[in-house]
């Protein structure tokens, strides 16, 4: 609330017809609500969407979004506070005689839901249908504003997983399994209840087994089984958030081993001509 030392609420006087009113923000600010500290007098007052305007947000950067109406209750409250009351049993001491009416008066809060919420305010808009009477009315209501604030959201940002990068590798079919090292990282925050890593080919080349986590290592096995080139994705997921790492293997034939038959020991003459038989 502003300074008790000058005018510091807005009245929206309902004897004129004024339209909108906008009220400056001192500071832009983006927030996912606006919460609003108001009352009426002389009746409800509803204050956005009605036949003389719809209420409206205007962003720093000259957009706007509109928002619906909301209905403030007159400042007399005769049965017991409910969720919109912010403060209630306020006297009200009359100007002229210093005397004091006991009755139960209130100010309210209403919250402001705002789409556009990344985007900053900068103004707010205010209109009023005083409950059904239209402004320039003799009966209609009047609705004071006396603060506007802008709701903190505190939840923490989610740390999303990281997992290094893993070099493209080639494998020989029939030769011993290949390590695969992977190493991520959470952020810092704690393993989710959803916690899980895990690679997975894209084709049956290659066979993926002994798997282990240790501290941020995840390690497993990679074998050839057909000659050809697989894709593995190692997924990590960590409190709802999902990481990917994308690399390619390529599965080629087993080192060839050249066996040549015995061959007797003989006595050859010059210029002869031998055969030697090999086995792959």
């Amino acid at each position: 609330m502003a300074s008790y030392e000058s005018n510091n609420a807005f009245f929206s006087d309902c004897y004129t017809d004024r339209g909108l009113v906008e009220i400056q923000f001192a500071t832009p600010v983006s927030t996912k609500s606006l919460m609003i500290l108001a009352t009426s007098t002389n009746g409800a007052s509803d204050f956005g969407a009605g036949s003389s305007g719809t209420g409206k947000i205007t962003f720093e950067d000259n957009t706007t979004e509109t928002y619906s109406s909301i209905n403030v209750k007159d400042w007399f409250q005769s049965g017991e506070p409910d969720a919109s009351t912010a403060q209630n049993k306020l006297y009200l001491i009359g100007r002229n005689d210093d005397a004091i009416d006991t009755r139960n008066f209130s100010i309210y809060e209403y919250k402001l839901n705002i789409t556009n919420y990344k985007k900053k305010i900068k103004s707010i808009s205010f209109t009023n249908e005083s409950g059904g009477s239209k402004p320039g009315d003799s009966y209609a209501s009047r609705l004071f504003v006396f603060a506007i604030s802008a709701l903190q959201d505190n939840t923490p940002t989610p740390v999303e997983p990281v997992i290094a990068p893993i070099e493209n590798t080639t494998i020989k079919i029939g030769n011993e399994p290949t390590t695969i090292n992977a190493f991520f990282s959470l952020g810092g925050e704690e393993q989710g209840s959803d916690f899980s890593i895990k690679a997975i080919a894209n084709n049956d080349f290659i066979t993926i087994s002994n798997e282990n986590i240790s501290n941020e290592t995840y390690s497993f096995d990679i074998s050839g089984v057909t000659a050809g080139e697989s894709i593995i994705t190692v997924t990590l997921i960590n409190n709802g958030i999902l990481s990917l790492k994308i690399f390619p293997v390529l599965s080629n034939l087993k080192d060839p081993v050249v066996n040549i038959a015995e061959i007797p020991r003989q006595t050859f003459k010059k210029g002869e001509t031998i055969s030697v038989k090999s086995k792959l």
